[in-house]
């Protein structure tokens, strides 16, 4: 229980000070929480804030505790924020927060524990975003990183490193990675058919074309989901695609990708996650045991 107050202590302070910087009105446990809206002498509250922190880290901690194994030592990581914009509320109590409150308790068990963590700096919502503001996709990373990375500064996530993924140490590993796997051969090669942008010159992620929805025929669905019905969808399924880069109508056209045949490792994943690791939370238990009783597939 000390630990539990100490941890509740520091949290307050933490939270109070961060919450006084935040514009946001949410809900904790079906009850409305405002964070202030003018100035830090408006801060309303319809709960303790030291009752909500308290509740959280006995929570968080009493699932880490059932989790819990010996080990020499401990590597928490935790999801990587994109950096196509800042982090917010949902962010740091959904992953943050939980992950850090783990930390800080095994500091004060005095245990060997490094936690990590990173901007996800490569994809199609940095691009879209960098060609939208006519500027470059560095340009955008670089700001995001730095807000993100200042946010969790300043709300108290204990962080050991907290890199990006353009730095050239992530760079190499994610290469040697690579190159591991397919010295080894355990990537399956494929050509297939994707759309291609002939006046931007380069194929299209599924993000990168929009069009009309077979479904419910919204105008600007994605190739991978239309977010009006939230069904989820293929490129080759809208109607009138066109590239979100250049605007014209793409053309069909070959390449090649490398797969990762999942399914070569079942046997050894099903019994490693459902029956070693039956102490997960039951909605990551559960989601990881839908997908091997479907089947896993080859990934790209």
């Amino acid at each position: 229980m000390n630990l539990y107050l100490e941890l509740s202590d520091l949290y307050s302070k933490l939270s109070i000070k961060a919450l006084l910087s935040l514009k946001y009105e949410t809900y904790f446990n079906d009850k409305k929480v405002f964070f202030p809206s003018k100035t830090s002498n408006d801060v309303i509250f319809s709960l303790s804030l030291h009752s909500i922190v308290m509740q959280y880290i006995i929570g968080t901690i009493n699932t880490y505790y059932r989790m819990e194994k010996k080990f020499k030592r401990t590597t928490v990581t935790s999801a990587l924020p994109y950096a196509n914009g800042p982090v917010h509320i949902g962010h740091l109590a959904g992953v943050y927060v939980p992950a850090d409150i783990y930390v800080r308790y095994l500091r004060l068990k005095k245990e060997d524990v490094l936690f990590i963590g990173g901007s996800d700096e490569h994809g199609v919502p940095i691009t879209i975003r960098a060609k939208k503001e006519g500027i470059t996709p560095q340009d955008v990373v670089d700001r995001y990183h730095s807000l993100i990375k200042q946010s969790f500064k300043e709300f108290g996530i204990s962080f050991d490193v907290y890199s990006r993924t353009t730095s050239p140490t992530h760079h190499q590993l994610a290469s040697d990675f690579f190159k591991t796997l397919y010295n080894k051969g355990e990537f399956i090669e494929k050509t297939s058919e994707q759309y291609y942008d002939e006046e931007a010159h380069q194929f299209l992620a599924d993000r990168y074309i929009t069009g009309e929805c077979p479904h419910c025929h919204a105008e600007g669905a994605y190739g991978d989901q239309c977010e009006k019905c939230g069904t989820s969808l293929s490129p080759t399924d809208l109607i009138n695609p066109k590239s979100a880069i250049s605007g014209s109508k793409p053309v069909m056209k070959e390449t090649k990708h490398w797969y990762l045949p999942l399914d070569k490792h079942e046997g050894w994943l099903r019994q490693w996650i459902l029956e070693d690791h039956k102490e997960w939370r039951p909605n990551v238990y559960g989601q990881c045991k839908s997908w091997l009783d479907m089947g896993l597939q080859h990934v790209r």
